[in-house]
């Protein structure tokens, strides 16, 4: 039996009301009040509301009952009946609700990402608190709002202050004495600098609560932070499938999301173009995703519209310097280590702390130092926006140099080197020395990328050193493409050092077993031995003399 269930059968049964006298009273069903006691099915929001009418509940028994009637996540499997309501949200929502009815905390703010549904959860938070009668709920909508200088009138308005001289502290103070209010705001990231003001309010008001959504912390005394990130899988794959009106899930729908990150106004963007293409071959077009993550409902804020205006709106709230920072975040791949980001801007703590605030970077484990990367969605519009090739080549260089001087690389920043050896192999090949051709053979060969490897060798060359010939010719041998391996690495024994018999050693085998295939009973490395002896070791004696 499901927590609504029992809470119905015990309501009801403390109401002293059949089943048939609540369904009547409801305005539903008997068999859809049999069944919902029997945990058979979900009630809807109105039914449930009126059902909390008929049974007279008041104060916490209405919340928990009005709560309980929400699935803790929504089936991906056929479309959610009901209001177009909260989506996977409801752990957070419960959550919010013990903090704000046993004032736990009385300073709340909600925080996340762009396009997170911070929004919407605080005005789902209002709604269930709507229906108490021990308490009063205000709400107040700081989106259109950039003045700090109003915001504390605003705030005295929104809790039912009159006019007055007092200072608005002071105001509210005055008004609430001990009421038990909840006030909501929305929208205050573009106001933190009037934080202090908001916070002194719960502390001159004892039965005051504040709820706030911000993209960034206040990060001011007695502040809970209830963070949001992306929606679990299935929740994701519901809120798609009730967008896009579709009966149910598939793979398409789940990599849909996945390459949005789960994030809900991306979600909502995306299941818009269902209407067009396939959710099969939408999920093949999100690669790019700003392009596509766009054309929201006209009635709703330009930044609800697209994932683009969402993020831009977010990089107005940050400084110049925090802004450059970001596009130079854009130039890496799979992010960077503090470390390599400090030898290469100085000391970029300020403008991360910035970024990392507002969600547009975060901060990721990679073993025992800080790495910073940016989402998907966010660092396509930081490649974007970056139109300094400057910044490329200087972080190339920069990995080129720790490659050169035998740095290790763990999974995390190969992509950093991978693509700095490209932009060097296409932009400046003169960059791509012997000492770095190398180290990028001992890269690939360690990543198990030969191939890769082999084709940037064949761009800037091997310049005739030996170990390059032999490693350019290794890919094709293991594929199985032995003319092509003999054809590189053949001159390499030849011109190999006198004591460098590892070298002359691996191209002797690789020119051999060339032959072996060719079926020549002649192999190479006979040739290649008299043309340039050396001194050998007991086994290529043995191997030469066999010959």
């Amino acid at each position: 039996m499901s927590a609504f269930a029992e809470l119905l059968c015990r309501h009801r049964a403390a109401a002293a009301l059949s089943q048939a006298e609540l369904a009547r009273l409801s305005g539903i069903s008997d068999r859809a009040l049999r069944d919902l006691e029997r945990g058979r099915r979900v009630p809807r929001s109105q039914s449930a509301r009126l059902m909390a009418t008929a049974l007279k509940l008041t104060g916490d028994d209405l919340t928990a009952f009005l709560a309980a009637a929400r699935p803790s996540t929504p089936s991906a499997s056929s479309v959610p009946a009901g209001t177009d309501g909260l989506v996977g949200r409801n752990d957070e929502l419960r959550s919010l609700l013990d903090l704000v009815l046993r004032a736990r905390h009385r300073l709340v703010s909600i925080t996340g990402p762009a396009g997170g549904g911070k929004s919407r959860l605080a005005a789902e938070l209002a709604e269930l608190l709507g229906g108490r009668t021990d308490l009063v709920v205000c709400t107040l909508d700081l989106s259109a709002v950039s003045d700090v200088a109003l915001v504390g009138d605003l705030l005295a308005d929104a809790l039912g202050c009159g006019p007055s001289r007092l200072a608005p502290p002071d105001r509210v103070a005055a008004h609430l004495r001990d009421r038990r209010v909840v006030l909501v705001v929305d929208r205050f990231e573009q106001l933190v600098d009037a934080a202090a003001e908001l916070a002194a309010l719960p502390r001159r008001c004892p039965g005051l609560t504040v709820v706030v959504t911000s993209q960034q912390p206040l990060r001011v005394r007695d502040e809970h932070v209830l963070a949001l990130s992306g929606l679990s899988r299935e929740a994701a794959a519901a809120l798609f499938v009730r967008r896009a009106g579709l009966q149910f899930a598939d793979d398409a729908v789940h990599a849909i999301c996945q390459k949005v990150e789960h994030l809900p106004l991306a979600i909502e963007l995306a299941a818009g173009w269902v209407r067009l293409m396939s959710p099969a071959d939408l999920a093949t077009r999100l690669t790019h995703r700003l392009r596509y993550l766009t054309d929201g409902p006209r009635d709703l804020p330009a930044r609800h519209r697209s994932l683009r205006a969402a993020i831009e709106a977010t990089l107005d709230l940050v400084t110049a310097e925090a802004r450059t920072t970001f596009r130079f975040l854009g130039a890496f791949h799979g992010g960077v280590r503090l470390e390599d980001l400090e030898t290469l801007l100085g000391q970029p703590l300020p403008e991360l702390t910035e970024l990392v605030d507002l969600n547009l970077v975060r901060l990721t484990p990679d073993g025992d130092t800080s790495r910073y990367t940016l989402p998907d969605t966010v660092a396509e519009l930081a490649a974007e926006q970056l139109d300094s090739p400057d910044a490329r080549a200087r972080i190339a260089t920069h990995y080129l140099d720790r490659l050169r001087a035998g740095s290790t690389f763990g999974a995390l920043d190969a992509a950093n080197v991978r693509a700095a050896l490209h932009w060097a192999a296409a932009e400046d090949p003169a960059r791509l020395d012997a000492a770095a051709a190398m180290a990028l053979t001992r890269f690939y060969e360690a990543t198990g990328r030969l191939g890769e490897g082999a084709e940037l060798l064949s761009q800037v060359g091997t310049g005739g050193i030996p170990p390059l010939l032999i490693r350019s010719g290794q890919p094709g041998a293991l594929r199985g493409d032995l003319d092509a391996a003999s054809e590189s690495a053949e001159p390499a024994p030849a011109v190999a050092a006198d004591d460098d018999h590892s070298t002359r050693t691996a191209g002797l085998s690789l020119l051999g077993m060339a032959a072996a295939e060719r079926g020549n009973p002649a192999p190479p490395w006979h040739t290649c031995a008299r043309r340039r002896p050396s001194p050998a070791s007991p086994a290529t004696t043995r191997r030469s003399a066999a010959c």
